[in-house]
């Protein structure tokens, strides 16, 4: 069995800001610093065997001071672990978003899958992307523990795959920054979720 410790990127300044981001960056906020910094206190003491990280900005700064104080500091940058491109909202407050795109929003909060933004990645690429990612893993691997650092969006899209729901049902799971979830990758790619949307580092920082 192989477990794969998933997290999502500190909070940066569009988030505070309710700001879209997708694939543009922001750095992180001071916050979001100590997040990342308080969960490596909490996971330096596991001997992880690959870690790999989105290569955005944010969660490479992110994973950098996770790893601040880890023995092994070596990760690999991956394209397959960056957030949904969301084109023309990128940059947008919610507000902005609201309205200037009313319609469009509409779907997105309710019926995502129907939401047509130009620029913005198809939802069921955006979730094979990075379920393929984590299955090749597990299918090459075994008894292997895994850190992945990504971003909100895509990790619930992730989540939707692995436990069998739609698209449109994405909004049941919650990420907050910094959220830690241990996903058990077991024979025949099935997936077990041990724990979701952790973020009690936060809290104890």
């Amino acid at each position: 069995m192989n477990k794969f410790f998933i997290v999502r990127h500190g909070q940066t300044y569009w988030n505070k800001e309710h700001r879209s981001q997708g694939h543009k960056n922001s750095n992180l906020t001071d916050d979001g610093i100590n997040q990342a910094i308080a969960l490596g206190e909490r996971l330096k003491a596991i001997d992880f065997d690959y870690i790999y990280s989105s290569d955005l900005g944010r969660t490479i700064e992110t994973t950098n001071l996770i790893l601040k104080d880890f023995s092994k500091k070596e990760y690999k940058k991956c394209q397959s672990l960056r957030e949904i491109c969301l084109g023309k909202w990128e940059g947008m407050t919610i507000d902005e978003i609201k309205k200037n795109y009313k319609d469009q929003h509409a779907y997105w909060v309710k019926t995502p899958l129907k939401t047509e933004v130009e620029g913005m990645e198809n939802l069921s690429d955006a979730r094979n992307r990075i379920a393929k990612k984590i299955k090749t893993l597990n299918e090459k691997h075994d008894n292997k523990t895994f850190l992945i650092i990504s971003h909100g969006m895509i990790i619930k899209l992730l989540l939707t795959e692995l436990v069998g729901i739609e698209i449109n049902d994405m909004y049941k799971f919650k990420q907050g920054n910094t959220a830690l979830n241990i996903i058990n990758g077991l024979e025949g790619n099935r997936f077990q979720i041990d724990i979701l949307n952790d973020t009690t580092h936060t809290r104890e920082n």
